[in-house]
C-alpha cells in the first residue's frame, strides 16, 4: 500500500511542474493574467535604458548605486499585492488580491492584469515612448504556476494513512472525473472563434499602443465584420449540405485568420525588441497587407456570384 501512495503522489504532483509558464513581460500595453485569486505569479528580470543609464526591473529603478521605488509595473493597479521581493536580484513575487484593478478596468481587460508603467517612465524623461522605447534593451519575465499549489495539497493527501483504500482514491477519481469535463469544455475553437478572439487580442494592444497603429484598426475592423458574415454563410453551407458554399467561405476565413496571425507576430517581435514603434515601412505594409486580405474576400464573393 505504500509504493501506491507514493506513486499516487508523484503522478498527482506533475501536473504541478508541468503547468508552470513563463513571458516576456509587455511593455506598452495591459497584459491580461490567468490567476485565481491568491494565484501567485515572479518577474525576473530587468532592463536598461542607454538614455539615463537607468536599470528598471519590475517594481524599482537603479540609478548607479542608488534604488528608487518605480519600475516597469503598478502591481496595485493591475489587482496585484507584492508579497516577495528582491530587488538585488530583480525577482519580485505577487499574488491576485480577488479585486478589480483600476488598469484592468480602464483597458477592458479582465482582472488581474500587468499594468506597464512606460507612459509614465517616458515622460519623466521628457521622451515619448517610441524613443524611450527604443533606448531599452533586456527582457523581464513572468513566471506562473496555474495551479496554485492544488497537486502539493494532493499529494500530502495521498499519503496519509487512510483506513480505508477505497477512501483514498475518492478524492482522485473525483479530480479525474473534473479534469475529463474540462478537457471536453475546452474543445478546439472553431475559426470564426479564432479570428474573434485575435481581433479582440489586437483591437486592445492597438488602442493602448502607439497612436499611430491605430490606422491599423480600420482594416482590422473590416476583416471582423468579413469574419462574421463568412462564418455565418460557413455554417448555412454545412446546414444546407453546400459543400462547395462551405469550403469557399472556410478558406476566405482561414485567409483572414492568417494575415491577423502574421500582424500579431510582427507586433510581437517588436515587443521581444524592446520598441513600441514600428517604422513607417513596415506600418504601410502592414496595413497593405491587411488591405490586400480584405479585397480578396470582396473578390472571391464577386467570382462565386
Amino acid at each position: 500500500m505504500r509504493s501506491t501512495s507514493v506513486a499516487l503522489a508523484m503522478l498527482v504532483g506533475l501536473p504541478t511542474l508541468a503547468r508552470a509558464e513563463s513571458l516576456p513581460l509587455d511593455l506598452f500595453a495591459v497584459q491580461p493574467l490567468d490567476l485565481e485569486p491568491g494565484g501567485e505569479l515572479t518577474l525576473k528580470g530587468a532592463v536598461h535604458s542607454h538614455h539615463d543609464g537607468a536599470l528598471l526591473d519590475g517594481l524599482n529603478t537603479r540609478m548607479g548605486n542608488r534604488i528608487v521605488p518605480g519600475g516597469l509595473v503598478d502591481a496595485e493597479a493591475g489587482g496585484l499585492r507584492v508579497v516577495w521581493q528582491d530587488p538585488e536580484q530583480h525577482e519580485y513575487r505577487m499574488v491576485a488580491m480577488g479585486l478589480p484593478g483600476p488598469a484592468c478596468r480602464e483597458a477592458e481587460v479582465p482582472s488581474p492584469c500587468l499594468a506597464p508603467r512606460t507612459l509614465a517612465l517616458a515622460q519623466a524623461r521628457l521622451l515619448t515612448v517610441a524613443a524611450f522605447a527604443r533606448s531599452l534593451s533586456g527582457e523581464v519575465q513572468v513566471e506562473s504556476a496555474r495551479l496554485g499549489g492544488v497537486g502539493t495539497r494532493l499529494s500530502v493527501l495521498v499519503r496519509a494513512p487512510w483506513e480505508y483504500p477505497l477512501a483514498a482514491l475518492g478524492p482522485l477519481v473525483a479530480l479525474g472525473g473534473w479534469g475529463w469535463l474540462r478537457r471536453r469544455r475546452r474543445r478546439a475553437p472553431s475559426i470564426g472563434e479564432a479570428i474573434a478572439s485575435l481581433v479582440a487580442e489586437l483591437t486592445r494592444r492597438l488602442r493602448h499602443g502607439d497612436p499611430v497603429h491605430r490606422r491599423l484598426l480600420v482594416p482590422i475592423g473590416a476583416l471582423a465584420d468579413q469574419m462574421r458574415r463568412l462564418e455565418r454563410e460557413r455554417r448555412r453551407g454545412l446546414a444546407e449540405g453546400w459543400p462547395a458554399e462551405t469550403e469557399r467561405a472556410a478558406g476566405q476565413l482561414r485567409a483572414i485568420l492568417s494575415s491577423l496571425l502574421e500582424l500579431r507576430r510582427t507586433l510581437n517581435d517588436a515587443t521581444r525588441a524592446g520598441r513600441a514603434d514600428l517604422d513607417q515601412r513596415l506600418l504601410l505594409d502592414l496595413h497593405r497587407d491587411l488591405q490586400l486580405a480584405l479585397d480578396a474576400t470582396h473578390e472571391a464573393d464577386v467570382i462565386a456570384v
